[in-house]
């Protein structure tokens, strides 16, 4: 858990819930698009002209909102709207193996750094060749995988 992200208390049974770690983002790239481009402005202008028969009727307040709301809402059916999700990715190929193989590497070279003798360096070095070769192995793994579902 990240200390960073808000909790809440919930009901008095004391449930901790985690707040949402994604929003929503315009993708604004869309508008280079000419048929896009086109689409939204001619959405706009007839909202817009739905908003001047009213004008009479409606404050100066309600105006501005009405214009953001149909800006808003029209940005997104037209350009369309991604979720970005902040949490941290985890690879497929990381695996309870290669996190056993990784930590008797750090083993290895903690042992090397109390003792510093030749031989705990060439343990440490063997360790190591054996962590990239499993991570190189899980990784070709992975892509292969990931090329066959495409």
């Amino acid at each position: 858990l990240n200390r960073k992200e808000p909790w809440r208390l919930e009901n008095k049974g004391m449930i901790q819930t985690r707040e949402k770690d994604t929003y929503e983002e315009i993708k604004t790239y869309r508008l280079h698009k000419p048929e896009v481009k086109a689409e939204f402005q001619n959405e706009i202008d007839t909202e817009i002209e739905l908003i001047k028969e009213r004008f009479d009727e409606i404050n100066v307040e309600e105006t501005c909102q009405a214009i953001m709301n149909i800006l808003m809402t029209d940005i997104q059916r037209a350009f369309g709207v991604a979720q970005i999700d902040k949490r941290k990715k985890q690879t497929l190929w990381w695996s309870p193996a290669a996190k056993e193989q990784v930590k008797a590497t750090i083993q290895k070279w903690k042992y090397y750094l109390m003792v510093k003798s030749v031989y705990a360096y060439e343990e440490y070095k063997r360790e190591r060749l054996k962590t990239e070769e499993l991570v190189t192995k899980a990784k070709q793994k992975e892509w292969i995988d990931f090329g066959e579902k495409i």
